[in-house]
């Protein structure tokens, strides 16, 4: 099952990324395939990986066919459930279902009753739309964050931009949707909890961004702590546990209690908004459940799970929740921790070159707090977070208590975040990553101070491969509006930038301001020095005073 799982992945990568140096894994697991696999089962991984390869190619052929449509204006009616929509200000946008596909739809409100009429939905409505219908832009920046891949993994390839004529609830309502009403009705009690145990019970429960979390998200990114919060489905262990120890003292037996799993936590996973580490959870748990209800050993869980999700969305391990997610729970399920000396220091090293990879900088802590972190995590803040959030009706004073601890929780993230030891290494390739991976896990399987030495020799050499280039640049940045040019002297003797870029701002009313955390220049031109390593910028210069050149410049220097 393992083989079939490696084969079909390394198959998927190499037909959607066209990533030929794939072909040295995926050729040692053939080896490995025809030497150790007796012939029942070697037919049968054979057939499996055929399988999935064919469903990538169609899954890529169907791609290339929507991203190459061209622009046209349509009037197309769409579903959208009530959790889906987001708005900011006059401007509002969804993922509504049409009738082949779905789409991202985007719209600019003309009154403030359309922003409380869109604000107090509450249940699914049959929304039309007029405008432009158009293949979701890739990235036009070099490492900057690709949106249309993205959308393309939630099984979104086009955007409408335009007006809504007209909005009409749906009559006949499905169980999915009235699981998305329950979700929307969640996410409304939860931001009316006090901060910040809203923004925990928003993302650790149902899986919604909180705006206002944003720099707390910085921070945990920053230490290293973000498979927790997002990528490492403890929060599904929580709930059956919570489930399972109610239960029985209830008086409920085993099986009985595992049948109400094995039916409810499918309803979880579209509650708590499907996410990849979401679904790998609920998939690997589903598994166990089952086989212990019919008396079976227990299965390759892990396998299984990643098969079923590779084979409805190939790209799963494309991304970096996809890959955190399941590598670390491979590592868990793989190696006997209780043998393994320095656990959280190793298990942390095995998910550095990913985030490397996708986050380009880390914090030496991240590499021990891990093993503080997971039972605080595992036994406080998600069983407290949901309790708090299903007593604060009742026992506000309780949920206050611990709403309290959050806070302390999250000034000691800041506080640690400000330790010395802060790499800004910068961005490594896809087969650099590979081979980093390769050797942490060498080092993990022979644990001796010589493999770890040439691990650390090859982040040695990549840093300074990095941080002092042969050569120099002169970087144009598409901004958007305005100008913002990156200039880079051999072996980064001297980084300088002209002019920042800006958004022009146009006065409207106090109801049609939105509230934005962030700028374009965080994933354009900050993005990209941070890619490259750089932290300090030696001149910043700015050739006149229009909003569109250096509208961006605060941002940049609370970053450089």
């Amino acid at each position: 099952m393992l083989l079939a799982a490696g084969l079909s992945s390394l198959g998927c990568g190499l037909v959607i990324l066209h990533y030929w140096v794939l072909l040295v894994p995926l050729g040692w697991l053939i080896w490995r395939l025809i030497v150790l696999v007796g012939s029942p089962g070697r037919w049968l991984v054979m057939l499996i990986s055929i399988m999935f390869g064919v469903r990538a190619w169609i899954w890529q052929e169907s791609q290339i066919q929507l991203t190459h449509s061209p622009q046209a204006q349509v009037s197309q009616m769409v579903v959208v459930q009530p959790d889906q929509w987001k708005v900011n200000g006059d401007f509002v946008q969804a993922i509504g279902q049409g009738k082949r596909q779905k789409y991202l739809i985007q719209a600019y409100l003309k009154e403030p009753s359309q922003q409380k009429y869109l604000e107090s939905l509450h249940e699914p409505v049959q929304v039309t739309i007029k405008g432009d219908a158009t293949p979701i832009s890739p990235a036009t920046n070099f490492n900057e964050f690709d949106r249309r891949f993205w959308y393309r993994t939630q099984g979104v390839q086009m955007v409408i931009k335009g007006q809504l004529i007209n909005c009409q609830p749906v009559k006949d309502h499905s169980l999915v949707d009235c699981l998305h009403q329950l979700r929307h009705q969640l996410a409304t009690y939860f931001h009316q909890l006090p901060t910040p145990l809203s923004g925990y019970a928003l993302r650790l429960l149902i899986g919604l961004q909180d705006p206002a979390t944003d720099e707390q998200m910085t921070t945990v990114k920053q230490l290293g702590l973000i498979h927790l919060f997002c990528l490492s489905g403890l929060h599904v262990a929580s709930v059956c546990l919570l489930v399972q120890g109610g239960g029985r003292i209830i008086g409920y037996d085993r099986h009985f209690l595992n049948w109400i799993l094995i039916v409810t936590l499918p309803l979880y996973w579209v509650i708590g908004g499907g996410s990849l580490s979401l679904t790998r959870a609920i998939l690997m748990i589903e598994c166990q459940l089952w086989s212990q209800q019919f008396g079976r050993n227990q299965p390759d869980a892990w396998a299984i799970s990643l098969l079923i999700q590779e084979f409805i969305q190939p790209t799963v391990l494309m991304s970096l929740g996809g890959q955190l997610s399941y590598l670390l729970s491979f590592a868990l399920c793989w190696f006997d921790w209780q043998k393994v000396k320095w656990q959280s220091f190793k298990l942390g090293a095995l998910g550095l070159p990913p985030l490397l990879h996708f986050v380009f900088e880390f914090h030496l802590l991240s590499l021990v707090i891990n093993y503080l972190m997971i039972p605080f995590f595992s036994w406080i803040i998600f069983p407290g977070t949901m309790i708090s959030t299903l007593l604060y009706p009742f026992l506000p004073g309780i949920s206050g208590f611990f709403n309290h601890l959050l806070e302390i929780f999250d000034q000691s993230l800041v506080w640690l975040a400000k330790f010395p030891g802060m790499i800004h290494f910068g961005k490594i390739g896809v087969l650099l990553t590979l081979t980093l991976l390769i050797i942490t896990w060498w080092a993990i399987e022979h644990a001796t101070g010589r493999s770890w030495m040439i691990l650390l020799l090859c982040y040695l050499g990549i840093y300074l491969g990095i941080h002092r280039p042969l050569s120099g640049e002169v970087t144009f940045v598409d901004i958007g509006q305005g100008d913002c040019i990156i200039i880079r002297e051999p072996f980064n003797h001297r980084v300088m930038l002209i002019d920042t870029g800006g958004d022009l701002q146009i006065q409207k009313p106090a109801w049609a301001r939105g509230h934005f955390s962030r700028d374009r220049s965080v994933g354009t031109s900050i993005n990209y020095l941070k890619s490259l390593g750089i932290y300090q910028l030696d001149s910043v210069w700015l050739t006149h005073s229009d909003a569109d050149h250096i509208g961006f410049l605060t941002t940049v220097m609370k970053n450089f």
